[in-house]
């Protein structure tokens, strides 16, 4: 999924944030604690780490974006991704690679 603006970014965040809200609270608490498909994690412990992941890269934004203001850096609000960003992505899906995630960001 292509975006062309920050703005886009964060509009589809937040369509994502209210369907997981959607079919989270449709679930019962016995579903919350499901396994995954591969049966690492439950349901509610993946939520746990989407919500993780959230916070932390919202730290680091706010850290990036506090040192571009500090320099006097604007932007005009589209998105840049590196092409060495989208092909080390290219590849890991190609190759079927799974991540595992960091400890910062795994369920306790």
């Amino acid at each position: 999924m292509g975006f062309e603006t920050i703005d886009d970014i964060y509009a589809e965040n937040e369509r994502a944030r209210k369907r997981l809200l959607e079919v989270i609270g449709s679930m019962s608490d016995d579903d919350h604690e499901l396994p995954t498909e591969n049966g690492k994690w439950t349901v509610s412990m993946v939520v746990e780490h989407l919500a993780d992941v959230e916070k932390s890269m919202s730290a680091i934004c706010a850290k990036l974006l506090s040192a571009a203001a500090e320099k006097g850096i604007e932007h005009d609000g589209k998105v840049v991704v590196s092409p060495h960003f989208i092909e080390a992505t290219v590849n890991l899906k190609k190759e079927g690679t799974k991540l595992e995630a960091p400890e910062v960001v795994q369920p306790k």
